[in-house]
């Protein structure tokens, strides 16, 4: 019979198992060595960051001599027995653990996090000796292992693995930048809580308290206070936006494979079907990633020449936004608190000098200063496009774990876009926002998305619509108040992702917009794509409307759209609406989303709920995605009936796991393959290696120093 833990019998459980290892490092005082404390909380202070103490190149020999020879290799042992008995005794509760009640799953998540932050201690030890070592680790590790392709392990994982180890050196193993790593990347501990922080805003100049600072919860009496411009159609015609992203060019391809990036000739074609439909289009928006997926092959002189390239194809006038690939190595953005020679300014100066023939010599000048972000007002109206680089809260991104001290605004972007939206808000304008990465995902860091919806709200009058890209599919987010409170009546903020032109996630698409003159505002939109299953797709491919959006969802809604509506926030909840009542309507939409190319089974009462959970959320806290940490050591074919780990084969993120369909191969996915399986052997495998390797450079992880090496360094941890 299984006998509930109590609240006080779980903690004792939690503080008896988890252990508060301690890194010591031979030569350094007594003081600096750091405790592993996993209920210690982040908070934003001003305080200087500390930069990481290296180890010591030799390690001073203290005591009597003689003893220490006689009492080494005894201390060795018993370490070593200690080490190997506590693993186990880990180990042995995991099992124990997998087979009982669920009341247990705190224990075993606490247990799978504490594994997951004692995994990256030998590792960073290693990652103190040197890149070189930290790499040819994880080269030799991802290669012999056949993780990847040898050249895929050596280009990908070669070239993010410095990144890797300049974070490990750069922080304890007791801060929110270690277990966020060990959360989104391993998936081996619970999603961290928001560190809670309030942003302030400018007063608006007809407030008539303007000594006042507004924050979020000030909003309603500001809104109270202030009469905004409303913004009503006047019912004329409206003007046609295009919206490119994710085209992944592979310039070397050309055509036969479906699974492989946009050749050059689809490209070409891409933009005569363009002139085709909407040859009165007024501009395009492009949300990133020119680069294609096989990233261990991508360099900064290939990125530059594709980049140059994609620039000068792509038509007067265009707003771009970069993307996470658009740089070498993929994802690597440095904050401007990363202690490195690294940096992208040179992807930022590429995107100012070819876009300024667009969007102008100041908005250039902003690209070049102000890391890939620029804010323009197209000529003639009263539209303010504001692109955003959104890959500083990219959680693949692995600059963003190189400090103890969390960050809530990475270089200042976040209120860089607060003052754009308040200048046009004074001024009278509507707001597009573009960019890459969604805030709704789970691809986005939720310290980031929920300060960035701190923004969208206060300035939600203001706001006509968002643009993104990354996912690859045809989908949507909308944005709540309260995201509590969700109806069409509270829904306020919508944000459009147009799919992908690359083959390799599903049937090729653009999309061209319908936009009220008047409000700025989305009246319809349809998007054209070419079958890639069809055989004239590997001669000239034949593009086609998929959809009216407003004919289609608009039929499925109880109350039809007045001619006036938009399709807004509100609309598109009550599309969320016809989803929950009618199967068919949620298929129909599962089946658009890779444009009917490669359509995943989410015919579940879980996956269904997720997916509707993720188009309810701009704020990626709310998207109803979980990590279950926990160590598996159940035999899977004993539970073939188990809901849990059967009612959505896609995983917790929906049809296709569409969140990792930009990444690519590279460091991060090798280490969620690892943390995947859930398998303790293939984790343990990965701490054991790291030992040998220490060794290999002259290191006893879990002994002490051996006098007869005395330019041996000794790392244990107790």
């Amino acid at each position: 019979m299984r006998s509930p833990l109590t609240h006080n019998s779980l903690a004792r459980s939690r503080a008896v198992l988890t252990p508060t290892p301690t890194l010591k490092l031979d030569g350094l005082p007594a003081d600096e060595e750091r405790p592993l404390l996993l209920d210690q909380h982040a908070s934003y202070s001003s305080a200087p960051l500390s930069p990481a103490r290296p180890l010591s190149p030799h390690s001073p020999l203290e005591g009597d001599e003689h003893l220490r020879r006689r009492r080494a290799p005894t201390a060795r042992r018993l370490r070593s027995k200690l080490l190997f008995v506590l693993i186990a005794v880990l180990l042995a509760i995991c099992v124990w653990a997998s087979f009982i009640d669920d009341s247990m799953g705190e224990v075993e998540a606490a247990i799978s996090c504490a594994f997951c932050l004692g995994l990256l201690m030998p590792l960073q030890a290693l990652a103190h000796v040197g890149d070189d070592a930290f790499v040819a680790f994880f080269v030799g590790f991802c290669t012999n292992l056949g993780i990847e392709d040898a050249d895929v392990c050596a280009g990908a994982v070669g070239t993010q693995a410095p990144i890797l180890a300049h974070d490990l050196r750069s922080i304890s193993l007791a801060s929110h930048a270690a277990k966020n790593f060990c959360s989104t990347v391993f998936g081996l501990c619970p999603l961290q809580e928001v560190i809670p922080y309030t942003v302030a805003f400018q007063p608006a100049s007809a407030d008539p308290n303007p000594g006042r600072i507004s924050t979020l919860e000030s909003q309603a009496a500001v809104q109270a206070d202030i009469k905004r411009k409303k913004w009503v159609g006047k019912g004329r015609k409206p003007f046609q936006v295009i919206h490119l992203s994710d085209v992944h060019i592979d310039r070397k391809y050309i055509f036969g494979n479906e699974n492989c990036d946009a050749p050059a000739p689809l490209v070409d074609s891409m933009f005569r079907a363009i002139e085709q439909f909407a040859p009165n289009r007024t501009f395009t928006i492009f949300t990133g990633d020119i680069i294609e997926a096989a990233v261990w092959a991508v360099t900064p002189p290939s990125v530059t020449r594709d980049m140059y390239e994609w620039y000068h194809e792509m038509e007067a006038p265009s707003y771009p936004s970069l993307g996470n690939h658009d740089v070498s190595p993929v994802n690597a953005f440095p904050r401007t608190t990363s202690n490195t020679l690294q940096d992208s300014q040179w992807v930022f100066d590429i995107a100012a000098e070819a876009w300024e023939r667009w969007i102008g010599p100041e908005a250039s000048q902003q690209a070049a200063t102000h890391y890939g972000c620029y804010a323009r007002v197209h000529p003639g109206t009263k539209l303010k496009i504001i692109s955003l680089n959104t890959q500083y809260w990219y959680k693949q991104n692995f600059w963003l774990y190189d400090s103890d001290e969390p960050q809530w605004d990475p270089n200042g972007i976040l209120s860089w876009m607060a003052t754009e939206l308040h200048l046009a808000e004074e001024a009278g304008q509507r707001v597009w926002i573009i960019g890459h990465m969604p805030f709704g995902k789970v691809d986005a860091l939720r310290d980031q998305s929920n300060y960035a919806n701190q923004i969208f709200q206060r300035y939600s009058a203001t706001i006509a619509a968002h643009f993104y890209g990354h996912s690859h599919v045809d989908e949507f987010e909308i944005a709540y108040p309260n995201y509590h409170d969700q109806r069409a009546e509270t829904a306020n903020g919508i944000a459009f992702m147009s799919g992908a032109l690359t083959p390799a996630s599903g049937n090729p698409v653009f999309r061209v917009y319908d936009v009220d003159p008047d409000t700025y505002e989305i009246m319809d939109f349809t998007p054209f794509y070419t079958n890639r299953s069809e055989p004239a797709f590997d001669i000239e491919p034949v593009w086609q409307p998929y959809y009216s959006a407003r004919e289609s969802y608009g039929a499925l809604i109880p109350t039809p759209l007045a001619p006036e509506e938009s399709l807004d926030g509100p609309f598109w909840h009550r599309v969320t609406e016809a989803m929950q009542r009618d199967e068919s309507v949620f298929q129909l939409y599962n089946t658009r989303l890779s444009r009917g190319g490669k359509v995943s089974d989410c015919a579940t009462y879980a996956c269904k709920n997720r997916t509707i959970c993720m188009l309810r959320s701009m704020r990626a806290e709310n998207n109803c995605i979980t990590i279950k940490p926990g160590l598996s050591f159940k035999d899977k074919k004993r539970d073939p009936d188990d809901e849990e780990e059967n009612d959505d084969p896609d995983g917790a993120f929906g049809p296709l796991s569409y969140d990792t369909q930009c990444e690519g191969p590279g460091l991060g996915s090798m280490l969620r393959k690892l943390a995947d399986s859930k398998s303790a052997e293939t984790l343990v495998a990965l701490h054991t290696h790291a030992i040998d390797a220490l060794r290999s450079h002259g290191h006893d992880f879990a002994g002490s120093s051996d006098p007869r090496t005395p330019r041996r360094r000794t790392l244990f941890f107790f």
